[in-house]
């Protein structure tokens, strides 16, 4: 019998996951049936302790409804889930701070660059069991160590066959429960020839963590110490169209930077995931973004391609509604009456506008999305309270949208101007719905962001 026996409880790592449809672009369903609850996305997260039960990293596992166990059928599809939710639609900050999160890799993205959309600053790549080491997989791995990323072998079992591929990884877990004692205390043995760092996974008693430390593990994780939490969030979805084009730019070697910031800022939600991308690849002491035009130049085109890559990867499109066109409408709408100023000023207020109708499209108070992104606090303050000059700008823009005329008058701002600000307004975003072939029908039939 093996060391501690089995369990009935459910595998959280993606380990014997059907490696099927690679990313189709279509939603997988789970092992229910159903296919992911509305707009509610989750993350499940285990933590991971050093010998003085400091939390020393996250492993990020899949959850497709708020319930503590996995279900899933693609391997890869699953952990293209668990990227976006981590990077868009929740947030790496607020899944573990500035702790180090561990994201499974199946075989079917070692060599996708989606594998590079997490910082290599806050990421452990762990490769899973399941992956057959090839010459090609080995000169992936030494590339992305190359790249600043940690790589994990998970449940590793040391066979001299083996032995090669611990010259390729930083770190080792170990599934206490699948060997005998004497037969784990060797495995440590073989494995201190190697600079590796030995992590105990699966620790599910007193017992085994008391036996673990005595072998001299560096690291523990498993049911004994904490079980999986789950973070919720609710999911950014974008427009296949957008992605397609944005793609197809960012593919495009004669396509300048500020041209990908304009086809990122026609969509609310792909600008709202640019930015919690950005912050989490930021390091500390940059500068906050100001612009779409900035946080493209932060990321590149190539990250932007990986981004809406992974927006379709996992299903995260649908039709754009109107409240996504009443968004772009709103924006187009700050940057004309801030364009008799400096081009800065006309960029600032086109994101201003845009981002201030997150609140109608992810459902949540404008001031909880705004507070967490990296924007200038001149930005945010204008979103939220309606602070200085872009924020009496975006004041007179949302009380012309309600017809309030006492607030427009309020604000300072000409109303012929804003007037004429939205009839110029108006052909700029039908020019948006035919490029996409949006129809009322479609919105009718899909009502959402």
């Amino acid at each position: 019998m093996p060391f501690g026996g089995p369990t009935g409880r459910d595998k959280d790592t993606l380990d014997g996951a059907r490696e099927v449809g690679a990313r189709s672009g279509l939603r997988q369903r789970s092992k229910t049936g159903k296919d992911p609850a509305g707009d509610d996305v989750f993350v499940g997260r285990q933590s991971i302790y050093d010998r003085e039960l400091n939390v020393i990293g996250y492993e990020l596992l899949f959850r497709d409804a708020n319930r503590n166990e996995a279900a899933f059928e693609c391997g890869v599809q699953a952990t293209s889930q668990v990227l976006i939710h981590a990077l868009l639609d929740i947030g790496l900050d607020r899944i573990a701070g500035t702790t180090p999160v561990f994201v499974n890799i199946p075989q079917g993205l070692i060599s996708d660059s989606i594998t590079e959309i997490l910082p290599p600053s806050r990421t452990v790549l762990e490769i899973l069991e399941s992956v057959d080491f090839n010459d090609e997989v080995a000169a992936r791995l030494a590339s992305l160590r190359g790249k600043g990323y940690r790589l994990a072998l998970d449940d590793f079992v040391y066979s001299e066959e083996r032995a090669g591929e611990l010259e390729l990884v930083d770190i080792v877990k170990l599934d206490v429960r699948v060997f005998e004692p004497d037969a784990l205390a060797d495995q440590v043995r073989l494995l201190r020839r190697y600079p590796l760092q030995l992590i105990a996974e699966k620790i599910e008693t007193q017992a085994e963590m008391k036996f673990c430390l005595e072998l001299g593990f560096e690291s523990f994780q498993g049911y004994f110490l904490s079980r999986p939490e789950i973070i919720p969030g609710t999911r950014c979805t974008v427009d296949l169209d957008t992605l397609t084009l944005l793609i197809e730019s960012c593919r495009d070697p004669l396509t300048a930077n500020p041209a990908i910031a304009r086809q990122v800022g026609q969509n609310a939600a792909l600008s709202y995931g640019l930015l919690q991308a950005a912050k989490s690849c930021f390091e500390l002491g940059q500068a906050p973004i100001t612009s779409l035009d900035h946080a493209v130049d932060f990321l590149g085109p190539g990250f932007v391609s990986r981004l809406a890559s992974l927006f379709v990867g996992t299903g995260a499109t649908r039709q754009p509604s109107h409240r996504l066109l009443s968004a772009l409408q709103r924006a187009s709408m700050c940057e004309l009456l801030a364009g008799s100023a400096e081009f800065e000023l006309a960029r600032q207020s086109y994101l201003v506008g845009l981002l201030s109708a997150l609140d109608l499209l992810l459902d949540q108070p404008i001031a909880a999305i705004i507070s967490p992104l990296p924007l200038a606090e001149e930005l945010k303050g204008a979103i939220v309270t309606h602070e200085g000059p872009l924020g009496r700008l975006l004041a007179a823009v949302i009380a012309y949208e309600k017809g309030d005329w006492e607030a427009l008058s309020a604000s300072g701002v000409d109303v012929q101007a804003v007037s004429d600000a939205y009839w110029r307004a108006v052909p700029r975003v039908d020019e948006f719905r035919k490029a996409l072939n949006f129809t009322a029908a479609g919105a009718a039939a899909g009502e959402t962001v």
